[in-house]
């Protein structure tokens, strides 16, 4: 939290890969699981992105309470089950637990999710992910930050915004039109030359990640 606020007082970024979810718990905004669900979610393509997308169904599974409406639940199928149902999806056998850390939700040593109790393992993640998984972790960042930084300073960001403020913008997006615009050649180069001209095809054929360790090299800032 200190490093971060030092930083942010002297305009640099920190790359780390904090989500927006993160800021607005530390603005102390009251998340849900549809949090984790939005555009701007971190909890895509990671572990335990499956698990995030079941919440998904959190409101049918709260609108179904009785067995007869569970056929109607458990007969979908869903993208994150690739082609299967959502029941035939459980008889996999996933483990009832945090599906990132394998930490126990539960007291029972080897209980496993079902049908019966989805929706309590749901919301037994929900509570670990924005509550009492992360509460430590908060507190402490929220300490280091108030150190240096009044936490009102926070309140006047979007979450979005403070993940790009304080991280950086993971999306660096360039065109061959911004590239003839902002690389200047000299020193006996000239823009039509071959080096220029390769330089560009190799600037615009990047990934993110690579284009922000390109930037990262040429100019010694994150």
């Amino acid at each position: 939290g200190r490093l971060m606020a030092k930083a942010f007082m002297d305009g640099y970024v920190v790359p780390l890969p904090l989500s927006p979810a993160f800021f607005a718990l530390l603005r102390g905004d009251h998340l849900t699981a549809q949090h984790l669900l939005g555009p701007f979610s971190h909890m895509k393509d990671v572990q335990g992105s499956v698990v995030a997308s079941l919440m998904n169904v959190l409101p049918e599974l709260r609108r179904a309470e009785d067995d007869l409406e569970w056929p109607g639940v458990a007969g979908k199928s869903y993208s994150w089950t690739q082609g299967c149902t959502l029941e035939q999806f459980l008889d996999v056998g996933l483990d009832y637990a945090d599906p990132i850390t394998q930490t126990p939700l539960s007291d029972a040593a080897s209980q496993t999710v079902s049908r019966h109790n989805l929706r309590q393992f749901l919301c037994d993640v929900e509570t670990f992910w924005l509550g009492s998984g992360v509460r430590a972790q908060v507190s402490a960042f929220r300490s280091g930050f108030a150190d240096v930084v009044s936490m009102d300073v926070l309140s006047a960001f979007t979450p979005a915004e403070l993940t790009r403020l304080l991280c950086g913008d993971t999306l660096l997006d360039w065109d061959e039109a911004l590239l003839d615009t902002i690389i200047q050649a000299s020193g006996g180069f000239t823009d039509q030359c071959d080096t220029i001209r390769w330089l560009k095809e190799v600037l615009l054929e990047m990934d993110p990640a690579q284009r922000r360790q390109f930037l990262e090299f040429v100019t010694a800032v994150p």
